[in-house]
């Protein structure tokens, strides 16, 4: 209750509430659409491949400015913000890619590359930040997701001959009749629907409940666009996520990492034996379109460069990077190391890799292992990070601004560490926020 010249006077519930965040919702559809769809939507595949392959990054430009701008705002704002975000592993992996730009061939384009990643992470962080509950940021990137699926399909129906893929491709001619919709290729179709098929059950509650029945529609459209990789990454998040739940309710967190580490060393062992008869059975091609054979040069470019690798962001450079040196016109062609791992290891070495996957997968999952039984958002959130693992063995899902995946990681990061398990932010201003808050609680 608050008094004004001794008069009580009750503070209306919508004065006392805060403002919807329009604005930092809006910027975070505005990330997500170039995130998930880029720059060039319905482009000609027919076209060239260097006009397909090759984005100048100037055009991306503004989307890091605009974020870093953000960031800068929100510190000012908020000072407290950024302490909570990060977690020594993460600052570990930054400081450690920031030293190899110091060892790069082209030191000036790591530099940028590493200033990027950087940039990226303290503005989506401030666009999380200003969520006031899971609630809210759910909703913006579920309905968002869903509304892209929408466009995707239109565009299948109103423009096939550039929203699916075909024959007279100039790039991969074997994906003939696979729907990619608005993205430049059907992988990135396919990313998108696994996202919304892990966001549709938090959107899904109350008078939206029959948005349920949409799952089957968007698993139908992952097989129309040849999504198998996204496919089994889903399928095996969901499972793994039900097998960690059940975990957590009867034993702790220890216990789970001396009985699942030798585990999972044995699995990965299996898998080794049994993965070229998976490959052949599941994608018919033991080479994996070709990613053997640039896995096999990557090994051995990075156990001769095991410490430093080729610097941050500075080995898939075009006439300026290690591959375009082989003479070889497949690996000349190849934008990334398509394995989130191998991609760190030969641009950050040893250290690089593995700090980055213990930061961006390993500690989230652990911190949140607890909750899962009872938080059903550190559930979604650890669904996206278990998705962009395995699907990391394949496909580079790890720091990659410029598609929905590396998006939706980094929110799935910054929301195990922002939210507290009641689905509330972290008071940014400690004492006097909970002063502040309790007092208008009692107004």
């Amino acid at each position: 209750m608050a008094t004004v010249a001794g008069k009580s006077r009750v503070v209306p519930a919508r004065l006392r509430a805060r403002p919807a965040p329009w604005a930092p919702s809006t910027m975070l559809v505005a990330v997500l659409y170039v995130s998930a769809i880029g720059l060039q939507p319905l482009q000609d595949r027919g076209a060239a491949f260097a006009q397909y392959a090759v984005v100048d990054q100037r055009l991306y430009m503004p989307l890091y400015l605009a974020l870093a701008l953000v960031a800068v705002a929100t510190w000012w704002l908020r000072p407290a913000y950024p302490a909570r975000l990060f977690d020594p592993w993460l600052v570990a992996f930054l400081c450690w890619s920031g030293f190899t730009v110091l060892v790069s061939p082209v030191p000036a384009k790591a530099l940028l590359g590493w200033g990027k990643q950087v940039a990226y992470f303290l503005g989506v962080a401030a666009l999380v930040v200003t969520c006031r509950t899971q609630r809210r940021l759910v909703h913006v990137l579920g309905w968002t997701l869903l509304a892209f699926v929408v466009a995707d399909v239109a565009a299948v129906l109103l423009r096939p001959d550039v929203a699916i893929h075909h024959a007279s491709d100039a790039v991969e001619p074997t994906l003939a009749g696979l729907w990619r919709g608005l993205h430049p290729h059907k992988a990135k179709f396919g990313e998108l629907l696994a996202f919304a098929v892990l966001l549709l059950p938090a959107i899904a509650r109350g008078r939206w409940r029959w948005l349920r029945v949409l799952a089957l529609p968007l698993v139908a459209l992952m097989l129309l666009a040849g999504a198998k990789t996204s496919l089994l990454a889903l399928a095996s998040s969901l499972l793994l996520l039900a097998g960690l739940r059940v975990a957590a309710r009867y034993a702790p967190g220890t216990l789970v990492t001396i009985v699942a580490a030798p585990l999972i060393v044995l699995l990965a062992v299996a898998g080794g034996l049994l993965l070229p008869i998976l490959l052949v059975d599941v994608f018919g091609d033991a080479t994996l379109a070709g990613r053997t054979h640039l896995w096999d040069v990557l090994w051995r470019y990075a156990g001769a460069h095991a410490l430093f690798g080729s610097g941050y962001a500075s080995f898939f450079l075009g006439e300026d990077g290690p591959l375009f040196r082989t003479g070889d016109p497949m690996l000349m062609r190849m934008g990334n190391a398509h394995n989130s791992f191998l991609d760190l290891l030969v641009t950050t070495g040893w250290p690089g890799a593995v700090l980055g996957h213990v930061a961006l997968l390993l500690a989230p999952v652990a911190a949140a292992y607890r909750r899962l039984p009872h938080d059903r958002f550190a559930r979604l959130w650890v669904s996206v990070i278990l998705f962009g693992g395995i699907s990391s063995l394949t496909s580079v899902t790890l720091l990659q601004n410029e598609r929905a995946s590396g998006l939706l990681l980094t929110i799935a990061y910054l929301a195990l560490r922002q939210f507290l398990p009641g689905g509330y932010a972290v008071p940014p201003i400690g004492a006097r926020w909970r002063r502040h808050h309790h007092a208008a609680a009692g107004a």
